[in-house]
């Protein structure tokens, strides 16, 4: 079956930017906007006074370590974030790793626009993205690991012979970086908020990279974040404007969320397919 996106919500095209570049539009954006960025500073502690938090201990390059206090602590700080090893909050709708993942980037990789195939055990992707470059994504069942990372190369060009001629032109392209891959796709929820804190993207929501949703989730959530926390500070009902928060995220992301293990489980049940 074959098929094109068409538009929605007004938006009538997709965008790939590698996040090198995608990360400094947004650092630029938000001094822009008056925020004070302070680039290559390490949090070393979350300060927790009395059950709350209440700010960050931290330095800038080699300088002595500073405490900043703040009303909130935001922990954007991904999968593994450390505000949310410190404040711990509750994991539910829990799911193991079902997929893993490779991908690369290719110059000179024939592309008129991105292509994404679904075949059995196999999830397959090339897309356009900045300085004349082509990223390719190949992700399968996690039981497939270590098999596939024995020989990263060539089980990814099997892959893309699966697909027409991906294959073929990806061969006549030249690889312009290392495989960068990862099992480590375990997908939960966490409690986004409590006293003094909150989380947003990967360090509130893991979920399986197959769906291709991080980035456009974490702006939807990030906006939803910001919203409740101006919302409450404002009105003085900060924790009823972060509970909308979380129940409007959840909402959002449910069934997406859930579309890797339904299509496992489908997968599972038909028993084992050769090509």
């Amino acid at each position: 079956m074959h098929g094109r996106a068409g538009r929605l919500d007004g938006a009538d095209a997709i965008y790939g930017p590698r996040r090198r570049l995608l990360d400094t539009l947004l650092v630029d954006a938000a001094r822009a906007a008056g925020a004070e960025v302070r680039e290559r500073f390490t949090v070393e502690e979350v300060v927790i006074e009395d059950g709350r938090v209440t700010g960050i201990r931290g330095r800038q390059a080699r300088a002595s370590a500073v405490l900043d206090r703040a009303p909130i602590v935001i922990g954007a700080d991904g999968r593994h974030s450390m505000i949310a090893k410190r404040v711990a909050p509750r994991a539910y709708n829990v799911k193991p790793p079902l997929t893993f993942a490779y991908y690369t980037y290719w110059e000179g990789l024939e592309l008129e626009r991105g292509e994404m195939y679904g075949r059995d055990r196999r999830l397959i992707g090339a897309w356009p993205t900045n300085d004349g470059l082509t990223m390719t994504y190949v992700a399968g069942p996690i039981d497939e690991f270590h098999h596939f990372r024995a020989d990263i190369e060539a089980n990814a060009l099997r892959s893309f012979d699966l697909v027409g001629d991906l294959g073929e032109r990806v061969r006549a392209a030249t690889r312009a970086e290392c495989w960068h891959g990862t099992a480590d796709t375990a997908n939960h929820f966490r409690t986004p908020f409590g006293p003094g804190w909150a989380l947003v993207g990967d360090a509130g929501l893991a979920m399986d990279p197959v769906t291709a949703q991080g980035i456009s989730d974490a702006f939807r959530d990030a906006e939803l974040l910001a919203d409740a926390v101006a919302t409450g500070l404002e009105s003085g009902t900060l924790d009823r404007a972060l509970g909308r928060y979380q129940h409007d995220r959840d909402r959002a992301v449910k069934p997406m969320y859930d579309l890797p293990a339904s299509r496992a489980g489908r997968r599972r049940g038909r028993g084992p397919t050769s090509r």
